[in-house]
């Protein structure tokens, strides 16, 4: 899924672990006045009942899109309780200023690329099984900034070619290449990537 508008430009892709007809990974951006929030997750396991699962907890977050990161976390974590379990990055921007808040929970990765780097911290836990007190942190973006969001299937330290401009490419591009390039074999790969045009500079 992608979405260019001239002012923001996202892109969610997912793929499969090899032989499994669906993933086990999941995620959304969803935009309403003025506010993006994006998610990430990865279910425990593999198969059909993991890609069961990460589509009932995307059906929920968009139920629940206007919550507050840490209530939105916190509902999840309530409503999946006894199930295998999942982790996940949940990040909101305010798409005026480019104030990007996070709460992250589990072995899943965020970090800001362009003319600096920026890597966030996720909390330990598996949400619907046990999570510590959630903590959300703040970060101004700026026009050369994109996010990266992925889960990991990826590689954790990635460098993209050197003739592969991430200033230059779509978010489609920049998703497309992370996968192909460092999404392992072994398990399914997710991502979200994230640019605009109007922050601050």
């Amino acid at each position: 899924m992608a979405l260019g508008t001239g002012e923001i430009d996202y892109c969610v892709k997912l793929r499969t672990f090899k032989g499994e007809p669906m993933s086990g990974d999941g995620g959304l951006v969803a935009i309403d006045d003025g506010r993006l929030l994006a998610a990430l997750i990865d279910v425990a396991g593999h198969g059909k009942s993991a890609a069961e699962l990460a589509r009932k907890v995307e059906e929920f977050i968009l139920l629940h899109s206007k919550a507050g990161l840490l209530e939105l976390v916190n509902l999840l974590h309530q409503q999946f309780r006894g199930s295998r379990g999942f982790v996940g990055s949940f990040c909101t921007i305010d798409l005026k200023t480019g104030t990007l808040k996070n709460v992250s929970v589990g072995n899943i990765r965020m970090v800001v690329l362009g003319d600096r780097t920026k890597r966030f911290i996720s909390q330990e836990g598996i949400i619907g099984y046990t999570i510590p007190l959630l903590q959300e942190r703040v970060f101004e973006m700026r026009q050369s900034d994109v996010l990266v969001i992925y889960t990991d299937g990826i590689k954790e330290f990635f460098e993209f070619d050197s003739k592969f401009s991430i200033a230059k490419a779509s978010s489609h591009d920049i998703a497309t290449n992370l996968i192909e390039q460092f999404g392992k074999s072994i398990d399914d790969s997710g991502c979200i990537v994230i640019k605009s045009f109007k922050w601050r500079k």
